[in-house]
């Protein structure tokens, strides 16, 4: 099979997280019509405990250096782009490429982008998980500095990092329409959209009538400042509010590598599970899907999860975002510790009136499988690769 180049800021395995499971998946689906050779930057804790990861054997070679800031000759990119462009892991694709002529590379996320800037051009695909500056912006929002001064300067350049991709690219893919309109205000011409998937079929549906008990979950990963934020707000302000109305209120805050501050919210009432073998038992076990983030950027698969398995979804609008997803038809929007309050509460005490949301839910995120999304990826390759 024709060989591939596809390149990641980050080891996408295990796929216990939502770019990890959007690259694994889109991989699996290339490795039947191509040989996909991995190139990842990787910090000490992937390489120390992840390299084994079942996920890597999709891949024809497996490439993978330790992040550090580098020296790139002839580019001054943004520091997020140096410290995934380790000289190192340039000189095993050039290799790679002089070896077996890639026909096409993947890159995922813009900031991985830089490796490509060194050798022959090869036609490539840019798969935008998020605006990569929207997502820097979250991120200080939610750790409230935003407005340091060498944070604006990065930020800065990573937009113009971006901008410089978008017009580069043979092909540029987004998860959303939002997305897909920022790009194409700077590339001049449509970009298709492949939204984030779920694989609805292996998610058990539960409607919300047939649900017990007082759980309020949240899963994500909380050493991501966004999640460690909205942790903190069902901790502290939405559940002791909550727990006036009914006592009986328990918060999951389910998801790996939890922070301190995030193991500190451990009580009586809320859980700190850690990394959990499978989310599933927690979705049927919810009586609600609180997804109380208040900072993103992308699409969150968490949020088509909990569609998938009918437990009713309370979230922000920016949770909500990047999915053709409308309140209260399918979700209850809150957007303040008030109306998070009123909503779990009803969902507690009329389960039976959200049923057909759940419903309409499970029909969007099978709408959303990975197989179909899949083969729509492959697509675009292919006719990358054939230029």
């Amino acid at each position: 099979m024709p060989p591939i180049a596809l390149l990641s800021p980050y080891l996408p395995a295990p796929a216990h997280s939502g770019g990890r499971i959007r690259i694994h998946r889109f991989a699996e689906a290339l490795s039947r019509h191509f040989d996909v050779h991995l190139f990842a930057a990787a910090d000490e804790y992937e390489l120390r405990e992840h390299l084994r990861s079942p996920e890597l054997a999709t891949y024809a070679a497996v490439h993978v250096e330790r992040r550090q800031l580098s020296f790139l000759p002839g580019l001054s990119p943004p520091s997020r782009v140096r410290a995934v462009t380790p000289s190192k892991l340039v000189q095993r694709f050039l290799h790679a490429d002089q070896l077996t002529p890639f026909k096409a590379a993947v890159v995922e996320h813009s900031h991985a982008a830089a490796t490509l800037q060194h050798g022959r051009r090869i036609p490539w695909l840019l798969d935008e998980h998020n605006v990569e500056s929207d997502y820097v912006a979250a991120r200080a929002h939610a750790q409230r500095f935003p407005k340091i001064a060498s944070r604006l300067k990065e930020l800065s350049a990573l937009e113009r990092w971006e901008r410089s991709l978008w017009k580069d690219a043979n092909e540029v893919v987004c998860v959303s329409s939002e997305d897909a309109a920022r790009v194409e205000a700077v590339r001049g011409r449509p970009v298709p959209v492949i939204p984030n998937g779920v694989a609805a079929g292996e998610v058990p549906f539960k409607r919300p009538s047939e649900r017990s008990g007082y759980e309020i979950l949240f899963v994500g990963i909380f050493e991501h400042p966004p999640n460690i934020a909205a942790a903190r707000w069902l901790a502290r302000e939405i559940l002791p509010r909550v727990a006036v109305e009914e006592p009986r209120a328990r918060l999951v805050l389910c998801g790996s590598r939890p922070v301190r501050a995030v193991h500190e919210l451990a009580s009586e009432r809320v859980t700190v599970t850690g990394r959990v073998a499978s989310i599933t038992p927690y979705l049927e076990r919810a009586a609600v899907y609180a997804n109380a983030l208040q900072h993103g950027a992308g699409s969150s698969l968490k949020v088509l999860e909990a569609l998938a398995s009918g437990s009713p979804l309370v979230s922000t609008t920016v949770g909500a975002r990047g999915f053709d997803l409308r309140s209260p038809e399918h979700y209850l929007a809150a957007d303040d510790t008030e109306a998070f309050v009123r909503h779990i509460l009803a969902c507690f005490r009329d389960p039976q009136s959200r049923d057909a949301a759940a419903g309409r839910g499970r029909t969007i995120a099978e709408s959303c499988s990975w197989a179909r999304l899949s083969a729509r990826f492959v697509e675009l390759v292919g006719r990358v690769a054939r230029e």
